[in-house]
């Protein structure tokens, strides 16, 4: 079963200089998608931009492919 339609969450105010939005995301838990908050991080060291993750669907069905720092 795919994965819902993506919730459009409101975007906090940055809590400051330098950090990234990191994007809401469902999750496959217990049988059932759950929605994950987005939040605002600081990037680790040496990183600047964040890669959103992504469902993708193939012949296995349906499956998450994590976001990650570039």
């Amino acid at each position: 079963m795919p994965p819902p339609a993506a919730y459009v969450e409101p975007i906090p105010a940055t809590p400051g200089a330098g950090y990234v939005w990191i994007g809401g995301y469902y999750s496959w838990v217990g049988g059932r998608y759950l929605w994950n908050r987005g939040h605002w991080t600081l990037p680790p060291a040496g990183y600047r931009t964040w890669n959103t993750g992504y469902w993708h669907r193939d012949y296995r069905g349906h499956y998450w492919v994590p976001g990650h720092w570039r």
